[in-house]
Parts: structure tokens; C-alpha cells; sequence
């Protein structure tokens, strides 16, 4: 009993750090590219899908991290010249496309690499479990994780790091056996990545899904919060990435967000929070657009059922059936219908009281708080 209070403490305070630490990163990672969903890269984007994962994912995160460093010391050691860092900026190698939006950071450069001794290659390592690294001896690295493969021909294509080629390093989790694969620079796969990137980061919907349904794999392995939200059931946190007036500036550098609302430019803080105007991208809402209307800043929509119910997005002084972003956040958790946007007791108390909606329970015994 009290080596399992030792776990939970543990635990505890993994999440807690992590909640702390582990913000959302401001661009679409090189790393994530390769996905061969768009959709899930494009949510990830608008900061959209909850990062609800579990301390024993945490823990399995961190293990990968530190596998990382222990290869980079084993490679040193072996006499090879690495670099984690750019010597020029004294920061890790970066770089950056599409105004920084399209972005990512390698594990380092390497010379010594047998039989291109003086050619420098991209370094990439990563970790895996003993049957995934079965995969990476029998198949290679852009089949057993086509990711991985896109993930270094981004940085390695000349209009990145203008390497040739990459050694990819795999450590077993199990054994600390090591797969080492020596990966070529492909010309021409950069530039249909960088289309892709383009086209998420500007587009203001997010693509069609390539999984069949919330029981894909893929899915699966995923809490019922972040499938609502991905097949589009249940509306994501506010913030300014999934806001109306919120664009992505592809020029220059720096990965800029611009509001149209207020004609400014949006500091990341700023952008985890949103501010009383948000509202939803249309797309994002399991409702029709009927309008939007500039002169109140609301977007007017109607439910989808047989018998419709007209309602509002926006942050006017009514409160008949015109709903902040944050209660429409609650409300979705238990269907955006008639029978929630049109409840008459909720709009009378809302009216009688100016009160909004704090928090719905999708618990079908518990009601809603104001």
C-alpha cells in the first residue's frame, strides 16, 4: 500500500509539472508533419485537442528524452564530433518556414560517419520499445515510421540545413540496443511538405479525417474529450487560435498572429487565453452559420435537428440565447441542441440574474451551474 501512495505522488507530480511547463508550441512542428492525418496537425495548430495525457505517457516522454542524451555522450565517446548546438547562435539548430509557423529543431550535426568521414550529416535520435525497434531492423526507418523520415528530409532539404544525408540512431527501451540507419536526402519531398504546412496554417477549417471513426486505432488510444473534439461533437477551450477573427502571418518571421478585431498583432500568452470577443471559427461549431453580423460581433447559427432552434455566438448584454464562447464550450459537452440553447428556465435565470453558464455537466443527473 504505500509503494502504490510512492506512484500516485509520484504521478501527481508529473501532471502538475507538466501542466505548468508543457505549453503548446507556437508552430507546427517538422516533427509532426510526416502525420498522415491533417486533420489531427491542423487542430494541434489551433491549439484545439486537449493535452490529457497520462503520467504513465509522461514518464515514457521523459524516458525518450534522457535516451537522447545518453546516445549523444556514447557517440562522443566513440570519437565522433557532434553538435546539439549551433555554434553561431549558441541555441540548438533551427530552422523556420511560412513565417516561423512551419518549424523544428534537430538533435544535432555529426562528422566521422563511416565512409563520409568529412561530410556532415543531420543527427536524429530517438527511442523505442523492443518490438517497434524490430520494425526499424527489418524495414528501415521510412517504412517501420514514415514521421521520422519526413521529419529529417524537412530539415535536411537545402532550403533548410542543406545536408545530404542524416544518421538516424534508435535505442531500445528494453535492451539499449542500438539500430543505426544512414538516410538520404530526397530533393523534392520538402517542397510537398511545405505545401501541406501552408495549406493547415492558413486554411480556417480543418481537412477531412483519413480514419474511418472514433474506433480507428489511431483513436482509440485517445480519451472520449479528445475524440468529441476531433470528430467535431464538442467544441475545444477558447483561445485565440480557434477565434473568428485570429490569422496566422506567413510573412517574415517570428510566427505572428494577427486580430482583425482589434487590428493588432497577438503575443503568445495572449493567445492561450483569448479575450471577451472570441468567436469560434464556424467550422469548429456542431451548429449551421446562418450570418455573421459586424455590427454586434456575433455569429448567428442554427441547430441541426429536424426542429431547429436559432442561437448566437457572441458577447452582447442579451442573454436570450446569445452565448459567450465559454459557455458554449460547457453546453457542447451535452450537444449543442434545442433543448440546451432553448431551454426556457436557462434563459430566464440567465436573464433574470444576468448570469451565464460556468460549467454543464455531460452527467445526465447533475445540472447546470451559473
Amino acid at each position: 500500500m504505500e509503494m502504490k501512495t510512492v506512484v500516485e505522488a509520484i504521478d501527481l507530480s508529473l501532471l502538475e509539472q507538466h501542466k505548468i511547463k508543457e505549453k503548446p508550441r507556437g508552430h507546427l512542428g517538422m516533427s509532426r508533419i510526416g502525420h498522415d492525418d491533417a486533420r489531427t496537425l491542423w487542430y494541434e495548430f489551433r491549439w484545439s485537442l486537449p493535452n490529457d495525457f497520462t503520467a504513465r505517457t509522461l514518464r515514457i516522454f521523459q524516458a525518450g528524452h534522457d535516451g537522447e542524451e545518453v546516445v549523444v555522450k556514447l557517440l562522443k565517446q566513440a570519437g565522433y564530433q557532434v553538435w546539439e548546438v549551433n555554434q553561431a547562435t549558441g541555441r540548438q539548430w533551427r530552422v523556420g518556414f511560412l513565417g516561423g509557423h512551419f518549424a523544428g529543431s534537430s538533435d544535432g550535426i555529426i562528422k566521422g560517419v563511416p565512409g563520409f568521414e568529412e561530410l556532415p550529416h543531420l543527427l536524429e535520435i530517438k527511442t523505442a520499445k523492443a518490438s517497434k525497434f524490430r520494425e526499424f531492423q527489418k524495414q528501415g526507418v521510412s517504412r517501420a515510421n514514415p514521421v521520422y523520415w519526413y521529419q529529417m528530409q524537412s530539415y535536411m532539404a537545402k532550403e533548410a540545413m542543406n545536408l545530404e544525408a542524416a544518421l538516424f540512431v534508435v535505442m531500445c527501451k528494453d535492451d539499449s540496443k542500438l539500430y543505426i540507419e544512414r538516410v538520404t536526402r530526397q530533393d523534392g519531398i520538402f517542397d510537398r511538405l511545405y505545401q501541406k504546412a501552408g495549406q493547415l496554417i492558413t486554411s480556417d477549417a480543418p481537412p477531412r479525417s483519413t480514419y474511418k471513426d472514433r474506433t480507428w486505432y489511431e483513436c482509440k488510444w485517445r480519451s472520449e474529450h479528445w475524440n468529441d473534439i476531433y470528430w467535431g461533437n464538442r467544441l475545444p477551450t477558447p483561445n485565440c487560435r480557434n477565434c473568428k477573427h485570429a490569422s496566422a502571418v506567413t510573412e517574415g518571421n517570428g510566427a505572428r498572429w494577427y486580430c482583425k478585431q482589434y487590428a493588432c498583432n497577438l503575443d503568445i500568452d495572449l493567445q492561450r487565453v483569448g479575450c471577451g470577443s472570441h468567436l469560434y471559427l464556424p467550422a469548429l461549431m456542431p451548429a449551421d452559420l446562418v450570418a455573421y453580423h459586424a455590427e454586434h460581433n456575433v455569429c448567428e447559427y442554427t441547430t441541426r435537428e429536424e426542429q431547429t432552434a436559432r442561437f448566437f455566438n457572441g458577447n452582447v448584454s442579451s442573454t436570450q440565447q446569445v452565448f459567450n464562447s465559454w459557455e458554449l464550450e460547457q453546453i457542447s459537452k451535452v450537444g449543442i441542441t434545442v433543448a440546451q440553447v432553448a431551454d426556457p428556465l436557462m434563459g430566464e435565470l440567465r436573464a433574470e440574474f444576468d448570469g451565464r453558464v460556468v460549467h454543464y455537466a455531460s452527467n445526465d443527473d447533475e445540472q447546470p451551474r451559473f
